[in-house]
């Protein structure tokens, strides 16, 4: 079962959307629920599962979607997202790690299928690891890790809303995400390049707005990794 969420204040879009995305996932056997959002208020207040993907309207009244993009509540909500709009000016703003395209409208049956895929596949690559915690065990989701901070001989590791204590240190830690896109940042402390917004100064900024800081030593390597980060990403999604 995936979930994909349309938000658009005009209603023939929404179920043009609605009509190609259902009409794919039943071509490819996967079972899948439209959740229909017709301002951002009503995406705001969603507190149902999470989407796989979000196809967003830029232009809508009171909030648009370039400013949805800004609140942690909302990229809590998604996987990945997908703007359209008839505007191209919008474009540069609605660059982030959660957004998988720009398209101008009405967004075609090929496009959305793309769009489908890359969300499915990327879904699939969500390592998942098991940690020891004060209250047992847990898989820990490497895509829902934001940072993870040395505390003497264990760790806080901030996963969406919650820090959780793990009985591990943050070089076990480390090693153990070597593989994901979870790096060094400072001596005490771990950042998930997918959850940087941007550096500012010697601080990384979350997409939660957290700011966790930069060792001198580590800052040259971090924005090489990021640069790294982004390009593959880009180049994995064309």
């Amino acid at each position: 079962m995936i979930f994909i969420g349309i938000c658009d204040d005009d209603g023939s879009c929404r179920q043009e959307v609605k009509q190609k995305c259902e009409k794919y996932c039943e071509e490819i056997g996967v079972t899948c629920t439209c959740l229909l959002f017709e301002s951002p208020e009503q995406l705001l207040e969603y507190d149902g599962e999470k989407m796989l993907l979000l196809f967003l309207d830029i232009e809508m009244p009171k909030i648009n979607g370039v400013e949805l993009l800004r609140i942690p509540e909302v990229i809590e909500k998604v996987w990945r997202i997908v703007f359209s709009t008839s505007h191209e000016e919008f474009k540069i703003d609605t660059i982030s790690i959660k957004t998988l395209g720009f398209e101008k409208k009405p967004v075609s049956y090929e496009i959305i299928t793309r769009y489908i895929e890359i969300a499915i596949k990327e879904s699939k690559q969500n390592i998942k690891v098991l940690v020891k915690t004060l209250d047992g065990e847990e898989y820990l989701a490497t895509e829902d890790i934001v940072y993870a901070e040395a505390e003497r001989n264990y760790s806080f590791v901030a996963v969406g809303k919650r820090k959780i204590l793990v009985e591990e240190s943050l070089k076990e830690i480390e090693s153990r995400l070597n593989v994901t896109d979870i790096v060094r940042c400072h001596k005490s402390y771990l950042v998930n390049l997918s959850k940087v917004r941007e550096i500012r100064g010697n601080s990384v900024i979350t997409t939660k707005g957290d700011a966790v800081p930069i060792g001198r030593a580590y800052k040259k390597k971090l924005t090489e990794e990021r640069k790294r980060y982004l390009a593959d990403l880009a180049i994995g999604r064309m």
